[in-house]
Parts: structure tokens; C-alpha cells; sequence
């Protein structure tokens, strides 16, 4: 224990350690059952005290930039709207019913977004197979 944590003790012996972890956590928590005698905040900071690397605070993923459609995805439903009647636009109205290709792969998006993804995905899929096609077709001398 530091002199700083010591004098903190000293002043209100009910405070608890900044490095701790969170009452009520069901986690692991490495040789804790081996420590008797403590409140779970001291008994916990001096568990972390003892680590190599004290963890710091989580911090909290910005997925702002995932949930945008990407721009190659937009120029794919733009293109297939002029080669195909679809309803299936960048636009699309949510709670549409009918199919919507590969988007019950799409997890954590809103409507909106997995349709635009999963159609790209199709579009992107189906011209990679005639590709293929084509290629093969070649090989074979036809």
C-alpha cells in the first residue's frame, strides 16, 4: 500500500481504494477466495495492487462509423435499381414484409442499414458467381 492510500485509510477507514472491482461483479477475480477478513472493495484492490498492470476504467466502443452504409454499398443499389424494377432502394420503408436478400446475417443494425448491406452482399456474391461462370465456360472451350 502507498503512503497517499494509507493516509486516505487513515482519514475515513470506510473508503475504499480507487483500483477495485465493482461490488456485486460475478467474475473472475484471481485468488480472492483466499483472502478472509476484508470487504470485497479492499480485498479486491489489493488483489489488483499485486497484478503486474493495474487495469484501467473500460472505456466504451464508438461504432459510429460501422452503422453508416459505406458508399461502394450505395453505388451497388444504385446501379442494380437501374438494371432491376426492386423496391429494395437506400430508401427502404421499415417493416417491409417481403424478401430481403441475406439479412438475417445482418446483427445489430437497424432496418434500414441491414437491408442496404445485405443486397450490396447479394449484388457483390451474384457478380463474383458469373465471374466464375464465365471463367469456367472459358476453360471448358465453350
Amino acid at each position: 500500500m502507498t503512503e497517499s492510500t494509507r493516509s486516505k485509510y487513515e482519514k475515513n477507514p470506510f473508503a475504499i481504494p480507487d483500483p477495485y472491482y465493482l461490488p456485486g461483479y460475478t467474475g473472475h477475480c484471481p485468488a480472492y477466495k483466499e483472502i478472509v477478513g476484508q470487504t470485497f472493495g479492499r480485498a479486491t484492490h489489493g488483489l489488483i495492487e499485486s497484478l503486474p498492470s493495474p487495469p484501467g476504467r473500460l472505456k466504451l466502443s464508438t461504432l459510429e462509423k460501422d452503422k453508416a452504409p459505406d458508399e461502394d454499398d450505395l453505388e451497388i443499389l444504385e446501379k442494380r435499381k437501374s438494371e432491376v424494377k426492386s423496391v429494395l432502394t437506400k430508401d427502404i420503408t421499415p417493416g417491409y414484409q417481403g424478401h430481403v436478400p441475406r439479412v438475417r446475417e445482418m446483427i445489430g443494425l437497424n432496418f434500414n442499414q441491414s437491408c442496404i448491406r445485405g443486397v450490396a452482399e447479394f449484388e457483390k456474391k451474384k457478380k463474383l458467381h458469373e465471374e466464375y461462370l464465365k471463367s469456367a465456360d472459358i476453360k471448358n472451350g465453350g
